[in-house]
């Protein structure tokens, strides 16, 4: 599991040539992959502190099972899973460089926190309000979610919005929040740009 970077970057960056190898691809950054929809689904990791049972990686999907432990302050308990789309050198990237926003398309038996993480929390926990949308759990197969860059709020703060939090990101997280002990799946099926426009709005 990755360790959360304590210090925070106030300073939008722009996505350098620092770049890691992804299999099947010439080198490129964190970023440029996450957007790659042929190959994003399989570069997910499970947060520390959520139990989460991935499906096998060799699929065009991302799947898994998820069982919720014990609840935080609020009531509910959360189990997540993230991308990093920070550089080797673990600078953040600035995915509003890239698109306009974030589609999803999605099954799920919880509801889902889609959070943009700037990595400015030490050892940051499952329920730290970073900016997020949500969306609901799903009961007629697979939905399909757009939003904006500015869609992503904090709830407790009038802080760092998503417009912003968008161009300094270390990694984008979805949790899966719940009553403790419930369990259930999960299916996404495409994570990708969100152009005015696009195929994918109309999917």
């Amino acid at each position: 599991m990755k360790k959360f970077l304590a210090a925070i970057i106030a300073l939008p960056f722009w996505m350098d040539g620092c770049a890691r190898d992804v299999a099947g691809t010439t080198e490129e950054t964190n970023a440029l992959a996450f957007w790659d929809e042929d190959k994003n689904l399989l570069h997910w990791d499970v947060i520390d502190g959520g139990n989460i049972a991935l499906d096998a990686k060799d699929r065009q999907v991302l799947a898994g099972r998820v069982v919720l432990g014990k609840s935080s302050a609020d009531g509910l308990a959360r189990a997540g899973i993230e991308y990093d789309v920070s550089d080797k050198d673990g600078n953040p990237s600035d995915l509003s460089d890239q698109s306009e926003g974030l589609c999803i398309a999605y099954e799920s038996d919880f509801d889902v926190d889609v959070q943009l993480d700037m990595g400015d929390f030490v050892n940051a926990s499952l329920d730290e309000d970073l900016p997020h949308v949500s969306m609901h759990s799903t009961s007629h197969g697979v939905e399909t979610h757009c939003h904006r860059w500015s869609n992503f709020r904090q709830d407790h703060s009038d802080g760092v919005v998503g417009a912003v939090a968008a161009m300094t990101v270390r990694s984008v997280r979805m949790v899966f929040k719940g009553m403790s002990g419930e369990n259930g799946n999960f299916r996404i099926e495409r994570v990708g740009k969100y152009e005015d426009g696009s195929d994918f709005l109309n999917q």
